[in-house]
């Protein structure tokens, strides 16, 4: 090593400060790896197997080094598949040809998920939800992709072809290219960025007129493409909690949700693009109303810019994630573009961001963007997240109003009880297809506590979710003999606050029933097979309490301990206990009280994987339950 890069190496230390993990103290470090255009992977298109699966190694090699501990991988760059799929053609730029299979074949993103486990790293799979043809007339383009067998779902707009939000059979068919996902394969995420309705372009409309007339329902353009796009997002939602709920659903919105002096509620900047107002990603409602579970915005600036100040939106996004995990996102390949300034040859500037975020309270880690930067190494950046801020491994932060992975989240209605008022609802029709989102229609009351979600699916069934304090509490969906419906909503306060919900009738599932009586709400307890709780053991044999316990992932270093009361071969759960372990000897536990209506975690502590599960587990159970069910 020579004295200069020795010299600059130990700058680097010097600067950053201590930046080293805490012990046990969980914090997302994130990479994204873009497959459009060959950015990240592979390096071009066609490339032989065995060289794209050693250009995937040796970057998961360089990010375990660097520190990272989750990958967040682009999967569907331009509705084509990295992966095996009976919904869209193989993207060309995995093979050179899109629909054209690998060969000798293998299914990537199955590949990618397995090597990154193997280094203890989550896997979220990454999706562009909209963007159908990356180039017009000069992307390779199948005869099955569907530009070409739905052209009337697509919209062009400066040189793309993107599916138009509006459209209802395009929406559902996004929906079932994310449930073939969810449902298949063993992710940990589920993750969509920043591209909605499209940047717009200065004097060029968006050619969206024909579905607005005929979807419009009478909101104002801006109000109807929101409500377009968060029916994408609930839907997304619904997917993931009803095929594997433990799945982390992420998105990562361009960096500015609006600016406070058209909003009071925005950010202190000037950002000349917003989320709310231009990309019509309404990011605040998705988190307000649980519909995704981490938020990762794209804050691709410079502490001190002058329009927006990447210490200002740090601060302002970590106070409005309601609750949610909130990962910066940060653009590293800034620092190679000759077109910046001189903020981005300030070696220093990565250090203070990463402090900032880790000083700032509701920021839970960072995403870098994007991995080919790492090779390069600028500033010396790779060095300093391998030698100092990224040295000592961290677990990502547990999400605890999630289920372990393997369970669908048991949950438990209490009584609701709210004030009376004579205030009437209108009365709302809602189209065939998946408009729950759509704010004259979904009731998001004001006051947070009550949110009810109708939808109609196919034209043949109706579900129905209800949800409290922010939890999805109570969902069913039945027959219905009708495509369209109306929902009368009657008796709520001016507040928003509806009176207490006594009962839909479920022999006439389009009807909703409210009350000033004072009536119980719903009441029922949730119930699992036993077969859910693998080897059972007895805490409290007298009082039908049990625990059982059982291996989750990487050899058994992840697992999980439930604590329930049978009776007559079925289960009520009282108690999760989850461990991760997968980054580190000692297991990262989280407690759960799983019948408290806010998923309450209870106590977190650690453990030694030397010690013996169920040794600990007996103890802990008996010396506990009790308590913790209080």
């Amino acid at each position: 090593m020579s004295v200069r890069v020795f010299i600059n190496l130990l700058i680097l230390l010097l600067i950053s400060g201590n930046g080293f993990c805490q012990q046990n103290k969980p914090e997302f470090r994130g990479a994204w790896i873009s497959t459009v255009s060959n950015i990240d992977w592979p390096s071009k298109k066609g490339l032989p197997v065995e060289v794209q699966k050693q250009e995937f190694i040796a970057l998961l090699e360089m990010h375990k080094r660097n520190g990272i501990n989750a990958l967040i991988v682009q999967v569907r760059p331009a509705a084509d598949a990295l992966y095996v799929s009976k919904l869209e053609p193989w993207s060309e730029f995995l093979t050179g040809t899109q629909g054209l299979a690998p060969s000798p074949f293998y299914d990537p993103m199955e590949f990618m998920i397995e090597e990154t486990h193997k280094r203890g790293m989550e896997f979220h799979a990454w999706i562009n939800p909209y963007r159908a043809v990356f180039s017009v007339g000069k992307s390779s383009i199948a005869n099955n992709h569907k530009t070409i067998t739905n052209k009337d779902w697509f919209i062009t707009y400066e040189g793309k072809k993107l599916f138009d939000p509006g459209n209802p059979d395009a929406r559902n068919f996004v929906l079932k290219v994310v449930e073939d996902i969810v449902s298949r394969y063993n992710i940990d995420g589920f993750h969509i960025d920043d591209y909605f309705y499209p940047y717009p372009v200065p004097g060029k409309p968006f050619n969206d007129g024909g579905s607005y007339m005929k979807y419009g329902m009478g909101m104002n353009l801006g109000d109807w493409r929101r409500s377009n796009v968060d029916s994408a997002i609930v839907g997304m939602h619904r997917i993931i909690k009803k095929h594997k709920p433990w799945i982390k659903f992420g998105v990562s919105p361009f960096g500015v949700w609006r600016n406070s002096y058209i909003d009071p509620r925005g950010s202190n900047t000037r950002g000349g693009v917003t989320n709310y107002d231009d990309l019509y990603a309404d990011i605040l409602l998705w988190l307000k109303n649980d519909w995704v579970d981490y938020v990762a915005p794209q804050v691709y600036w410079e502490i001190g810019h002058r329009l927006v100040d990447f210490k200002t939106l740090t601060e302002w996004w970590a106070k409005n994630s309601y609750g949610k995990h909130c990962y910066i996102g940060i653009g590293l390949y800034k620092a190679l573009d000759p077109k910046t300034g001189a903020a981005w040859r300030d070696k220093t500037m990565l250090g203070q961001k990463i402090e900032l975020c880790r000083n700032t309270p509701g920021i839970d880690g960072e995403i870098f963007f994007t991995s080919n930067n790492f090779i390069r190494n600028p500033n010396g950046w790779s060095d300093s997240l391998r030698l100092n801020y990224y040295k000592e491994p961290c677990a990502t932060p547990v999400m605890a109003w999630l289920p372990p992975k393997g369970k669908k989240q048991p949950t438990a209605i209490k009584e609701m009880t709210a004030s009376a008022s004579s205030a009437k609802a209108p009365v709302k029709q809602v189209e065939n297809g998946i408009n729950a989102a759509y704010k004259d229609t979904s009731f998001i009351y004001a006051n947070k506590s009550y949110h009810i979600i109708l939808n109609t699916i196919k034209g043949k069934t109706q579900k129905i979710d209800i949800i409290y304090n922010g939890k999805t509490i109570y969902t069913n969906e039945y027959e219905i003999p009708k495509s369209t419906y109306n929902i009368d909503l009657s008796d709520f306060d001016k507040n928003g606050t509806p009176d207490i919900l006594i009962n839909f009738t479920e022999d006439d599932p389009t009807s909703y029933l409210f009350t000033s009586s004072g009536k119980s709400a719903l009441n029922f307890t949730h119930v699992e097979d036993i077969e859910e709780y693998p080897n059972p053991k007895p805490i409290s044999a007298e009082k039908g309490i049990y625990y059982s316990y059982y291996p989750t992932d990487c050899g058994g270093k992840s697992w999980n301990s439930d604590v329930f009361r049978m009776e007559k071969n079925r289960a009520i759960p009282l108690l999760n206990m989850e461990a991760d372990g997968c980054n580190n000897i000692i297991s990262s536990l989280k407690i759960t009280n799983v019948n408290k209506s806010a998923q309450n975690v209870v106590q977190t502590r650690t453990f030694d994987q030397a010690e013996n599960i169920e040794q600990f587990l007996q103890q802990f159970w008996n010396n506990n339950w009790r308590s913790l069910l209080k």
